[in-house]
């Protein structure tokens, strides 16, 4: 599900969103559970989660690492993966 989900939409950027999104309900956290974690409110993670162009890059960084989300690596083909 996760590699059709990623591969349908095209753009990097909404892949790593969709990965993050899908990462945190794969951990079962909630919106409040992961602001907490990355220290914002839930709102922020909402925004971080739509791709708002005014969100700190690194908090976006933060709660990709909570979630568990990879996003360096030396194969381009696992970019996005959980």
């Amino acid at each position: 599900m996760i590699e059709q989900l990623l591969t349908d939409r095209g753009s990097i950027h909404i892949r790593i969103i969709d990965a993050l999104w899908l990462c945190r309900k794969i951990r079962r956290m909630t919106h409040a559970e992961l602001a907490e974690q990355v220290g914002v409110s839930r709102s922020t993670v909402r925004a971080i989660e739509h791709g708002g162009p005014k969100v700190e890059i690194g908090l976006f960084l933060e709660a990709t690492v909570i979630c568990g989300v990879t996003l360096f690596t030396d194969n381009p083909t696992e970019v996005a993966r959980y």
